[in-house]
């Protein structure tokens, strides 16, 4: 049965409302799906004028969007030295991400290259690490002891990254050298 055999079976054409009325052309499913595909590009479309009007908002209260690439942070893996080990301690670069899914430690020389290009998104981080008990840096109110070990864990501490304290947390003795 076609859709204008069951309209005419309901009496719609002579009931007084209907009186003459045409029936609507049905739509090809090709111009349904299409029709989808032009909400979804709308939505997108959408989506992307709200974050120029935010850039631009960002701009307008004295924010700096960078044009051009940032410098994205490059791992580092520590070299220790025995200099290292008669000074007692090295110092460690980190670069983390606001929201923590990166957390990277940098060598020295990529952080004075690059730190101050980072965009705002990334929080630096220098930390003192100490790889030997015999250091003749002095001990801060709050430590137990002059052990590595306590010292580390003292510095961890004073962190106020939550997602460089988890990293670091895990081993307090890393480039220990008794």
């Amino acid at each position: 049965m076609t859709r204008k055999d069951k309209i005419s079976r309901l009496n719609l054409h002579d009931s007084p409302t209907y009186k003459g009325a045409q029936l609507a052309p049905r739509r090809k499913r090709s111009d349904r799906v299409n029709n989808k595909s032009a909400a979804r590009m709308k939505d997108r479309t959408t989506k992307y004028t709200q974050d120029y009007d935010i850039m631009d908002q960002y701009e307008k209260a004295g924010g700096k969007i960078h044009d051009e690439p940032t410098p994205s942070p490059t791992s580092y893996l520590v070299q220790t030295d025995a200099k290292d080990y008669d000074r007692g301690y090295i110092r460690r670069y980190f670069v983390v991400k606001y929201d923590g899914t990166s957390t990277t430690e940098v060598s020295r020389k990529w952080m004075g290259e690059n730190g101050e290009d980072l965009p705002n998104i990334y929080e630096k981080f220098i930390v003192r690490w100490f790889v030997t008990d015999y250091s003749n840096e002095p001990i801060e109110r709050g430590m137990k002891s002059t052990k590595a070990m306590d010292r580390n864990e003292f510095t961890v501490s004073k962190i106020s990254n939550e997602f460089l304290k988890g990293k670091l947390r895990d081993n307090y003795i890393e480039f220990f050298m008794g």
